[in-house]
């Protein structure tokens, strides 16, 4: 083994900002510009839509509210754990415990908007009343019925209507008795939610919405049940075509969606099974069952050394339920995937990753678009950015999401700089902006992986910056053996360009040494890396920070190099065990 002299301090960091320096703000003509970049992919429908709901819309009242008889066996999906602590008045969502004891809580200004949807869910209805008993489930739900009249307020927009609806119906199958108040005002938010489907945002909401339909359709008996559960099946089959790809990968490519995307699709398989002789459920189970099945290969797939999930785009864990919580819940359906274990490479082509081990490195990319082109809000500027794993030990990973609410803090998730990506002239391989916003977006052009006897090749290149002078275009080849992982970054094309990167270490690696072109980092168990720069580089230890889960933010080290030069420009960053 080659030593390699650990010295006793490491320089302290050069201070930096929390977030990279931005230009001054654009000009008017500028963001016109910007915003039509980012309309221009709306579907004609968002864009109804999205008028149609700035005028009020007619809600039909449900005439009857009674229990459909259940004729099969409920299985118990993953049940969460309670969120609040009623003694202490306390709710703790996101990492953040605020006061819940005033109705003004539901709707507290002061509270991120993601906090109260979560407070709004009651997705740990069914936890709370496995630990605190019958009384003190029901009193939390009669707690949001007093507290939040029809129809205002954030518990009655149609995104956490929905996925309020499935719970109280989930907690209910699971023994927690609904009396005939709150199976009205159950009937009344499915009726909201009916009126409002979110045909103007698409995606995983549109799902939401389908789903809360079906649960509710087959929780409740009558006429406007069967109509709910015939709308519902409707956009449920049509959506399951749009948003589950050839792959398996769910569309909006995040490893967080798919994941809460596969606890749909089992909780409604879970439906079908409890429902068994409703026509509808009858015939839409075997097509949840074939999707389930190859959402759970990508899962596999994708699933990080440490069981974690890559991050990707807006992704970070603890929010989805855990992979191995989803493997369970469906092996207790009885479904299971094809593939139990990850192959040593996979090409995802139609959701745009890759993976490789090999020698105990396994390297994950993002090869892809960055979303649908119609609803990219997801989506980060992170492509031909890579997560590397040495065994189950992170070496380098991308910043991950703490934070929806618009700033600084979400600008950075979303930028290139918060991972190990080339970004050139400051500006991001994606036109990320306002939270949830995406105007140009990088194409990538001829992904590959390539498997052969002791090493593995993953390829590709974009033109995120092709509007930049001389249009150039961004490459990076992935090279893994036993000896160590090559990364080779380069950037084609005209003009002189800044060309930067950020090599994003994972809070558990330190730098102890920095040379020119060198670094040596040890990790908290004490392994030793190092890490050179072929041309030379100039490293700048950095300050950055991982956010493992939503509200949490771990301090790193990040190495920074910047080369302004005329192109061609070609790096290639080695990394090896010492």
């Amino acid at each position: 083994m080659v030593e390699h002299k650990i010295i006793a301090a490491p320089p302290k960091p050069r201070p930096v900002p929390p977030t990279p320096p931005r230009s001054a703000p654009a000009s008017r003509v500028r963001r016109l510009a910007r915003l039509f970049r980012t309309l221009r992919h709306l579907s004609v429908g968002q864009v109804f839509w999205r008028v149609r709901y700035r005028f009020p819309v007619r809600e039909v009242a449900w005439r009857d509210a009674a229990r459909r008889a259940v004729s099969g066996a409920w299985c118990e999906p993953v049940v969460r754990q309670p969120c609040v602590d009623s003694a202490q008045a306390v709710a703790t969502h996101l990492n953040a415990a605020r006061p819940v004891s005033s109705p003004a809580c539901w709707n507290d200004a002061s509270a991120p908007k993601l906090w109260l949807y979560h407070l709004h869910y009651f997705e740990d209805l069914a936890g709370l009343h496995r630990r605190d008993g019958t009384d003190a489930a029901l009193r939390w739900v009669r707690r949001w019925i007093g507290e939040n009249p029809h129809p205002r307020g954030n518990g009655w927009e149609p995104y956490p209507a929905s996925r309020r609806v499935v719970a109280w119906i989930k907690a209910a199958l699971g023994g927690l008795p609904l009396d005939d108040a709150i199976l009205r005002s159950l009937a009344r938010q499915v009726a909201r939610v009916q009126a409002r489907l979110e045909y103007h945002l698409l995606a995983n909401h549109l799902f939401v919405n389908a789903k809360a339909l079906v649960f509710a359709g087959a929780f409740f008996a009558g006429r406007d049940a069967d109509r709910c559960l015939a709308r519902g099946v409707e956009v449920l089959r049509r959506e399951l075509d749009e948003q589950v790809l050839d792959d398996g990968g769910h569309f909006e490519r995040s490893a967080m969606y798919h994941a809460s995307f596969v606890e749909d699709v089992l909780d409604l398989i879970g439906l079908c099974r409890a429902y068994r002789d409703v026509a509808a459920l009858s015939l839409l189970e075997p097509v949840l069952l074939e999707r389930a099945v190859s959402m759970l290969d990508w899962l596999v797939a994708m699933l990080c050394p440490d069981g974690g999930y890559p991050r990707f785009n807006d992704c970070t864990n603890g929010e989805a339920p855990a992979a191995g919580e989803l493997l369970a819940y469906a092996a207790r359906l009885g479904v299971a995937p094809s593939a139990p274990k990850a192959r040593a490479a996979e090409h995802l082509r139609s959701s745009g990753f890759a993976r490789a081990t090999v020698g105990g490195w396994t390297v994950l990319a993002d090869v892809g678009t960055p979303g649908p082109s119609y609803q990219p809000g997801h989506a980060h500027a992170g492509t031909l950015s890579i997560d590397l794993y040495d065994g189950d030990r992170c070496v380098v990973c991308g910043s991950g999401v703490s934070t929806y609410e618009i700033g600084e803090v979400r600008d950075f998730e979303r930028s290139t700089m918060a991972r190990w990506a080339i970004g050139l002239d400051g500006a991001d391989s994606s036109e990320v902006w306002a939270g949830f916003r995406v105007g140009r977006r990088a194409r990538v052009h001829d992904a590959s992986v390539e498997a052969r006897e002791g090493a593995c090749t993953v390829q590709a290149w974009h033109d995120g910056y092709r509007y930049l002078r001389g249009s150039p275009r961004v490459s990076r080849r992935v090279e893994l053996s036993s000896d160590g992982v090559v990364v080779a970054d380069g950037v084609h094309g005209g003009a002189r360009h800044a060309v930067s990167a950020r090599v994003t270490l994972h809070p558990d690696i330190s730098v102890v040494e920095l040379a020119p072109s060198r670094a040596v980092l040890r990790h908290a168990d004490g392994t030793v890396y190092a890490l050179d720069a072929e041309p030379p580089v100039d490293f700048v230890r950095e300050v950055g920070w991982l956010a493992p889960e939503f509200g949490i933010r771990r301090p790193r080290d990040v190495l920074a190099w910047t080369i302004d030069a005329p192109l061609p420009v070609t790096v290639r960053t080695r990394i090896t065990r010492c």
